[in-house]
């Protein structure tokens, strides 16, 4: 949508990870068309999605993680991958179901979406989580993925 100002910012030196390419741009397509609606539905009439990577170490991702019950953070060089919009933002109550099957806040959509990034993410011994949000004021999911050993 030209309304939106789509940026891709990559850090230097970021390591490969072992993953289905396929499985991954499903990842983020869903992330991406969630932040366009997003922008959408704030009303401003315009904004911006902005996609960052940067390598990462263990103990930054294990910061990142923290309060969230991830059994075993693999010790090795990570990949972390967020996306950020300045659409509607959300609630933090909101922000703690939105990965749940079926939930959605759209007036349509199966609300799968962020389920099927979640299980994805994990399966590829990753994480994913909401980094930052508030009503109003956009949002930003972070993703790491293990390096490939």
């Amino acid at each position: 949508d030209e309304r939106i100002v789509f940026e891709i910012t990559h850090g230097r030196d970021l390591p490969n990870v072992r993953a289905d390419k396929q499985q991954l741009e499903t990842v983020f397509m869903n992330l991406v068309t969630n932040a366009r609606d997003a922008v959408l539905m704030s009303g401003r009439g315009k904004g911006s999605v902005t996609v960052r990577t940067k390598r990462a170490t263990t103990q930054d991702v294990r910061t990142a993680l923290k309060g969230l019950s991830i059994a075993d953070i693999e010790d090795c060089d990570w990949a972390m991958i967020s996306v950020t919009d300045t659409g509607t933002g959300m609630s933090q109550d909101i922000a703690t179901k939105i990965f749940e099957p079926f939930f959605t806040t759209k007036l349509t959509g199966t609300g799968v979406g962020l389920a099927v990034v979640r299980e994805t993410v994990r399966s590829h011994g990753g994480a994913v989580r909401v980094g930052v949000s508030s009503s109003g004021r956009g949002a930003r999911f972070e993703i790491d993925l293990p390096a490939a050993t």
